[in-house]
């Protein structure tokens, strides 16, 4: 059994770590609220972006119903043979199962693709994922080449606005054929859902509620320039929002997954100090316990 010296320096320990992990509970409690508010803000864009989108679209059906003459960023280039996968994850850890959840999903995907003979190629939003995964798929992993950096791999920081974009061009200079985002989408403070959605090409039946809304209203509009153009110039900015929007739908779920993991340890070293004050009590009152038998054992032998 430990001495109470042990008994103290191993509570004086647990107590410390709860501090911190209540620390980091509130700091990521603030950050949750204020990544929220950031992702409610840009709700109202990204509806009305996804509304007039899935207006134009059933437009050019309506004029073009075999397809030619949809934008590229829909009807794609032509074949499916090369797929990006942009995995988004966090840069530090201490968020539960958060970033080993992305890993496993991005590995199940990975597979899977490989066993229809496509050709992958794997880009990351994050650190955690990418040290989870490049032992295994180094040879996956996009690299591009420019005058500056020979054939080195594409780095992106967790708050680059640029990414949407120059995934995008990337698609229109036929870098790849499919591109998917793998991360985590946030339902609740306590449920992060692994999710894999298809950016590029665009899929039409993302649209059909948007259709059926578009059946509802009466009103009709003329167009000028033509829908087609129109959609060629809207399309970009939509791609770019829903990219974007996915990687700060992860940031949300990673603070939300980081303040109930250091709830959980807060509450956890809060018993683990209940239990080892309890054992303290216990070998304390031993201690003075058996001094008292020994003095009295003593005095009766005199």
């Amino acid at each position: 059994m430990a001495n109470l010296k042990q008994l103290k320096q191993r509570i004086a320990v647990v107590n410390s770590t709860k501090k911190i992990t209540s620390a980091m509970k509130m700091v990521a409690a603030a950050k949750l609220r204020r990544s929220q508010d950031a992702l409610n803000a840009t709700r109202p864009y990204s509806e009305g972006m996804k509304y007039l989108v899935g207006k134009l679209i059933k437009n050019v059906i309506a004029h073009g119903p075999t397809g030619q003459e949809m934008p590229l960023l829909i009807k794609g280039n032509g074949d499916d043979k090369k797929h990006l996968l942009l995995i988004v994850s966090s840069d530090k850890g201490l968020c539960g199962g958060f970033n080993s959840a992305i890993a496993r999903l991005a590995k199940k995907t990975i597979t899977d693709l490989k066993k229809q003979g496509k050709d992958v190629q794997i880009m990351f939003v994050g650190k955690k994922a990418r040290d989870a995964l490049i032992s295994e798929f180094k040879d996956l992993e996009f690299k591009q080449t420019s005058k500056n950096d020979d054939n080195q791999p594409q780095k992106l920081n967790f708050f680059d606005e640029t990414v949407g974009a120059m995934i995008e061009h990337l698609f229109e200079d036929n870098a790849f054929n499919c591109c998917s985002v793998i991360y985590n989408e946030f339902v609740s403070t306590v449920t992060q859902k692994p999710t894999v959605k298809q950016v590029l090409p665009l899929n039409i039946k993302d649209f059909e509620q948007e259709f059926k809304n578009e059946e509802n209203q009466k009103a009709d509009y003329d167009y000028e320039p033509s829908e087609k153009e129109i959609l060629e110039k809207v399309l970009p900015d939509y791609v770019q929002n829903l990219i974007s929007r996915s990687i700060l739908e992860s940031f949300v779920a990673e603070n939300a997954a980081r303040m109930t993991s250091m709830d959980a340890a807060t509450r956890n070293a809060k018993e683990m100090i209940n239990k080892l004050a309890l054992i303290y009590n216990r070998t304390r009152q031993s201690m003075i316990t058996t001094e008292l038998i020994e003095i009295i054992s003593g005095a009766e032998a005199l």
